[in-house]
């Protein structure tokens, strides 16, 4: 009789099937991100075919809790991600409070948004994971005119300090970046500083940072990043709004699928050029630019850029 019931339980456990909310609960249980998470989308469609598990079938569902199921646990990484987060967050609290006060004019103080951005980025430096940091695809998005000039002029700019969009591999590299702008800048370099809403940072234009005063400074060492805002300290724990390592990575996308996140990148070397599609004649004279500079990088669309990295 025992022998019995223990085949007929093990008969309604197989014949039960897994919904989504066995894979949640599963997910959770590992410490596996998987709401809204783009690598656990990409997992999934790499096992069945379907990003999403509302369009799975009961087969697919069955599919990716038994593949989950083999998954190590990644509690021991999102503990580590917190204690992270809580250090930056006291960090940020022993911060000047006069740079941590904002108001409109600040926006015009490029001296005071630097030193903003050296304190953030000295917390940055401290709690980052580096290796997660150099895996990123970095892309500067800008016109065809400043991609002749960063190539005439490329010893001197790439000392100074680039606003990118970061991306985990080149296949994730958008149609265009924030503002509209299809030309773009694949670098790799120094990523100082990541959030992922750049509004959060507001770290204004490049060009705004050489000032005269500093001339002599940012001719030697290039021209630094600062940033606008510096929020408070309790939000740095509570939310992920800077990006130390892979379990705080959520950019913003807006409302189009363009991300709005932004790393500050230093040191930088063009690793390929993005051009607008239907723009033939402009790519022909960055490709004589870059020949003439002696400088062999790829050249091409989106798509064929994502291919050729």
């Amino acid at each position: 009789m025992k022998l019995l019931l223990e085949n007929w339980r093990k008969y309604l456990e197989e014949g039960k099937s897994v919904s989504k909310t066995d894979i949640h609960k599963l997910a959770d249980d590992k410490g596996i991100l998987w709401d809204d998470d783009r690598d656990f989308k990409s997992w999934s469609e790499e096992l069945t075919g379907k990003s999403c598990l509302d369009k799975m079938t009961g087969d697919d569902l069955e599919t990716v809790h038994r593949a989950l199921e083999k998954r190590p646990s990644q509690l021991s990484k999102l503990k580590e991600d917190e204690e992270s987060r809580a250090r930056f967050a006291k960090g940020v609290e022993k911060i000047d409070p006069t740079l941590r006060d904002f108001g409109p004019k600040d926006r015009f103080d490029n001296i005071l948004m630097a030193k903003k951005g050296r304190s953030l980025k000295k917390l940055f430096a401290q709690e980052a994971d580096r290796a997660f940091m150099n895996s990123l695809t970095t892309v500067h998005w800008t016109q065809a005119n400043d991609i002749w000039r960063v190539i005439q002029n490329y010893q001197s700019l790439r000392r100074d300090e680039l606003s990118c969009n970061a991306f985990l591999k080149p296949s994730d590299i958008t149609e265009g970046g924030p503002f509209g702008r299809r030309w773009g800048l694949v670098v790799r370099g120094h990523i100082s500083l990541l959030a992922n809403d750049m509004d959060d940072i507001a770290t204004g234009t490049g060009r705004s940072y050489k000032d005269p005063e500093q001339a002599e400074r940012t001719a030697s060492s290039g021209a630094n990043k600062g940033v606008l805002k510096i929020g408070y300290a309790g939000d740095y724990e509570k939310y992920k709004i800077v990006v130390l390592d892979k379990e705080d990575w959520r950019p913003d996308t807006g409302n189009h699928g363009v991300y709005r996140n932004e790393a500050l990148v230093d040191n930088w070397k063009i690793e390929a050029i993005i051009v607008s599609p239907k723009q033939s004649r402009k790519q022909s004279l960055i490709e004589k630019h870059l020949e003439a500079a002696g400088m062999d990088v790829p050249v091409g669309t989106v798509d064929e850029i994502r291919k050729a990295l």
